[in-house]
């Protein structure tokens, strides 16, 4: 359900490609639909969900990142061949 914002936040933001701030906004923002679902009495709050949640946008952001981190490096001016 949160796999838009693995690949999202760190593309559009960039204060979100450090680690830290993209797991502490996608814990809150996992918690506040958990506790929406609750009080909303609309499902059930369930650990599982956040934890599988969670687990699924961090897999997608860490593979945005590796894709970004070859990006810059393929654009750094590495070995070229002149003819």
């Amino acid at each position: 359900m949160l796999v838009p914002l693995g690949i999202l936040l760190p593309l559009l933001l960039p204060y979100f490609r450090k680690t830290l701030p993209f797991v502490v906004f996608l814990l809150i923002f996992n918690l506040g639909i958990e506790i929406t679902q609750y009080i909303g009495r609309l499902g059930s709050f369930d650990i599982d969900d956040l934890i599988l949640n969670s687990a699924g946008a961090l897999v997608v952001y860490m593979v945005i990142r590796i894709i970004l981190s070859v990006g810059r490096r393929s654009t750094r001016g590495g070995s070229h061949v002149s003819t």
